[in-house]
């Protein structure tokens, strides 16, 4: 019995199929006796009724090995479970455990981890090489993100502006001097997708863009309009490229009679007319501190959710790390 169990353990360590059924002449055919001085194998009731006066004895025997080989198939099979169930397991440990480091990579960054959105086509909070936790939209870096206005974004001053606010799981602001780090001296491209109140949405999308750094105050450059909200920040008679950024405490616009921010929200103000998506997020028509689009949403307001997302050709070091 130590044999089979032993045996049985090799079956399951190696992987070899159990038969479905086993027979008592296949348990019992390398068993032997002798009769009349003959070697007996093979069929060993047969024989024992050839040799007589042992066929009871042989039966009961034949019965206790049937017994045993049903009880040990049976405890085979369920080990061969609990092995199959152990192997899944580790394989679910190994897959959702932290990624290995790569020896041959010289800044020891987690292999499988993307340097940045550009790299994965996922649709929410990502993970980068770096550690860093940003908000990808299918390759493009979301930087400004507005659906429901828990936030007051009216209410944030330059300082703010400049290092971000909210959170990447709500709305939120990246930062200034991110959009700077990431697209200045770059090759890097501008989207904007918008939805109204009834889930229509339309896209604006601008093949070179960059934002200078504070010393410039943040200067806009834009160019290269696609889409379908109409072009607002570029051709229109309040052109914000080449725009300075303004906040509510720090006016950079060109009206000579109003502070835009102050009225409409953090943005790259000429005058006060065209893009401005940091106003107040607000459900009426005819606010005219509203979030608005003025060539898609001309009775300011109704826009529910905004996206603004940047992507680049190539990135500065320290995102990709």
């Amino acid at each position: 019995m130590r044999f089979l169990l032993v045996f049985s353990f090799v079956l399951i360590a190696t992987g070899v199929e159990l038969p479905n059924t086993s027979t008592p002449n296949q348990c019992v055919h390398v068993l032997t006796s002798v009769c009349d001085g003959k070697k007996v194998d093979g069929d060993v009731s047969y024989q024992a009724t050839q040799c007589g006066g042992v066929s009871n004895e042989f039966a009961t025997f034949k019965t206790s090995v049937e017994n045993e080989m049903r009880a040990l198939t049976v405890a085979v099979r369920q080990l061969q479970d609990v092995v199959s169930l152990l192997l899944q397991n580790t394989q679910l440990i190994q897959a959702t455990a932290t990624p290995s480091i790569d020896p041959l990579n010289t800044d020891s960054t987690p292999v499988g981890l993307p340097a940045d959105c550009s790299q994965t086509t996922a649709n929410g909070i990502v993970t980068l090489r770096s550690g860093k936790r940003v908000y990808c939209s299918e390759g493009w870096l979301v930087f400004q993100f507005r659906f429901n206005g828990s936030i007051n974004f009216m209410t944030y001053t330059w300082e703010q502006f400049k290092t971000g606010f909210g959170k990447l799981d709500a709305e939120f602001w990246l930062g200034l001097d991110e959009l700077n780090e990431i697209t200045w001296e770059n090759n890097c491209r501008l989207r904007i997708d918008l939805w109204d109140f009834d889930d229509s949405h339309v896209y604006a999308e601008y093949n070179e863009f960059s934002v200078g750094n504070e010393t410039e105050f943040y200067r806009l450059r834009i160019s290269g309009y696609k889409g379908t909200a109409g072009d607002e920040m570029f051709t229109n008679s309040d052109s914000q490229n080449n725009m300075l950024f303004s906040t509510i405490d720090r006016d950079h616009d060109r009206s000579r009679y109003y502070k835009c921010a102050k009225d409409k929200g953090a943005w790259w103000f000429n005058g006060c007319s065209g893009a401005r998506l940091n106003g107040f997020w607000t459900r009426k028509a005819y606010v005219k501190s509203a979030i608005a689009w003025d060539s898609w949403k001309t009775k300011r307001g109704g826009i529910t959710r905004t996206e603004m997302k940047v992507r680049c050709d190539v990135l500065p070091t320290q995102v990709q790390n």
